[in-house]
């Protein structure tokens, strides 16, 4: 087991999402080292998406540090894709990459 734990994993299903409504999921970084982990950026490569449609928060809850990815409501419809670039302050593990698809109907 490594010293980083990440659910769902390096893949992210936003599956169907309605137009009109925004859409969120997480993802769950638990570190098993008891590090306090940050993310010290959130950058999206290779969107299908422009910027303005698809939106990354984190958050704490206690060691864990929750990714929230969101499409908001104006995104056009059509296939969602991209990569997730989180950038974090762990010694061993530098980077993670999340690839997310979804599609917009």
């Amino acid at each position: 087991q490594g010293p980083l734990e990440v659910k769902p994993g390096g893949f992210l299903t936003l599956g169907l999402i309605r137009r009109g409504k925004e859409t969120a999921k997480n993802i769950v970084f638990e570190p098993n080292d008891g590090t306090d982990l940050k993310a010290t950026d959130l950058v999206f490569e290779k969107t299908s998406l422009a910027k303005e449609f698809i939106k990354a928060t984190q958050r704490k809850d206690g060691n864990k540090l929750i990714v929230n990815v969101m499409v908001t409501k104006d995104a056009p419809t059509g296939l969602v894709k991209g990569e997730l670039v989180v950038k974090l302050n762990h010694p061993l593990v530098k980077e993670k990459r999340v690839v997310f698809n979804g599609f917009v109907r």
